[in-house]
């Protein structure tokens, strides 16, 4: 075996021990059973993709009725919508079947609602050759804090509002009642709605004091 050889062996070594090393560290300690016994990174790399990565019709159908029932709520977080998104389409692809670039990029824009529809009909102008999912993403990033943004400023508009408003209110009640107190008041010192009967006429609506009935017989008797 010559120099070269044995060099090539040891970094291939270096190598294989730092794959293990990062296998071992990222599978859940309840899935080490599954790699404890094998001795390469191919090895254990082989027998997690024989224990989950399904393949076969069944779990493409699977994962195919999945992508087709995700939806993104109104309102809710692109980020992760993404993280599902991702996660069910390096599943369909670790099934066995293939999705290209575009139907990839189709198939994330019919999740969106349709607050979305605007940045969705940008993208389509685009051309596919210069169409990514990253910067497809980007763009739907973007959108999501331009709503959020807008949807902050309406709600601080409306706060502000009803703020307003009820300082309105409260002024008017407070006006109003001394209105009323001061019309009351006035209104009881005066008599104008006196409602009981007068002692000298008998009739409703002023007192023996003011009656003319009175001030008329008195008069008459000084005459």
């Amino acid at each position: 075996m010559t120099p070269l050889q044995k060099q090539q062996i040891q970094d291939f070594l270096k190598k294989d021990r730092k794959c293990k090393s990062i296998i071992t560290q990222t599978v859940a300690d309840s899935h080490l059973e599954y790699i404890k016994d094998k001795h390469t990174a191919k090895e254990m790399w082989t027998a997690l993709q024989n224990t989950f990565a399904r393949k076969g019709i069944r779990n493409q159908l699977l994962l195919r009725k999945q992508l087709l029932q995700l939806k993104l709520e109104e309102r809710g977080t692109l980020n992760l919508h993404f993280l599902t998104f991702d996660s069910i389409v390096r599943r369909f692809k670790a099934s066995g079947d293939t999705l290209e670039k575009n139907d990839i990029i189709c198939r994330l824009l019919l999740t969106l609602p349709k607050s979305y529809e605007m940045v969705i009909t940008t993208i389509e102008t685009i051309a596919g050759s210069d169409l990514t999912l990253d910067f497809v993403k980007g763009k739907l990033l973007d959108e999501e804090i331009k709503q959020k943004s807008k949807s902050n400023m309406v709600q601080e508009n409306f706060t502000a509002f009803a703020g307003k408003s009820n300082c309105n209110k409260k002024k008017w009640n407070t006006s109003g009642q001394k209105r009323y107190t001061k019309m009351t008041n006035k209104s009881v010192n005066t008599g104008r709605y006196f409602r009981f009967k007068c002692h000298n006429c008998g009739q409703e609506g002023h007192k023996r004091a003011e009656c003319r009935r009175k001030e008329h017989t008195d008069s008459g008797k000084k005459m």
